[in-house]
């Protein structure tokens, strides 16, 4: 809706956007800003069912290698590789 001009603004997560602004809004990408403060800031979870097995283990697992991404800068690193 904001590429057809029906709409002025709209809200939005900013790593979604960055994904779409990459993809199928490219040509949008200078022609849209975010604002400089977010409305509000919302953590991003992984789910794991109860059902599988080792779930506990995986999800200590997921978040110790998120931390030594983020400790090592690997993190940020892949978030510009993806213009994000």
């Amino acid at each position: 809706m904001l590429q057809a001009g029906r709409v002025d603004l709209t809200l939005e997560d900013e790593i979604t956007a960055q994904v779409h602004f990459n993809s199928d809004l490219a040509e949008l990408k200078g022609e849209l800003e975010f604002l400089p403060v977010p409305l509000a800031e919302n953590g991003l979870h992984i789910l794991v069912g109860r059902h599988v097995p080792h779930h506990a283990e995986i999800i200590v697992a997921f978040n110790q290698a998120i931390r030594a991404m983020r400790a090592d800068g690997s993190y940020d690193a892949l978030m510009r590789e993806h213009g994000l």
